[in-house]
C-alpha cells in the first residue's frame, strides 16, 4: 500500500494535466502559507482558481468532497489570502474550485465555494 501524501500528489498531477487540457495555466502546485496549504493554483481567463484535490478509493466514508469541510475550507481561504497578498491580487476575481476523485471517477466543480467577506 502506497502512502496517502504519495496518492495525493498523483491525482494531484492528474488534476493539473486535465486543468491544462482544458486551458487553464498552473501557476503553482502544493502552496504553503502559515495557516494552510493549496493543492493546485491556476488561472482560468484572468480568474486565479484556487483547486482543492480529494481522493477517495470508496464512498464508505462520503464523497470527496464532503471532505472539504469547513475548517478545511477556511485553512484554504487563509493560504489564499496569503497568496493574494504576496501577489497583488487585490482587485482579481478569484475562485474556489474542487476536483475530486471517486475511484477513477472524476469531477470537477468550478465554484465549489465562496470566500466570507473579502480576501
Amino acid at each position: 500500500m502506497r502512502d496517502k501524501r504519495s496518492v495525493g500528489r498523483k491525482y494531484e498531477e492528474i488534476a493539473a494535466n486535465y486543468l491544462r487540457s482544458i486551458g487553464y495555466k498552473i501557476i503553482c502546485m502544493n502552496y504553503t502559507a502559515r495557516y494552510g496549504e493549496i493543492d493546485i493554483i491556476a488561472e482560468d481567463s484572468g480568474t486565479t482558481v484556487f483547486v482543492e484535490v480529494k481522493y477517495r478509493a470508496s464512498s464508505a466514508y462520503g464523497s470527496p468532497a464532503e471532505a472539504v469541510s469547513l475548517s478545511k475550507r477556511r485553512r484554504i481561504l487563509a493560504a489564499a489570502r496569503c497568496f493574494a497578498a504576496a501577489n497583488h491580487l487585490y482587485d482579481s476575481s478569484l475562485r474556489f474550485d474542487v476536483i475530486e476523485f471517486s475511484g477513477r471517477k472524476m469531477r470537477h466543480t468550478a465554484d465549489a465555494f465562496f470566500a466570507e467577506g473579502s480576501l
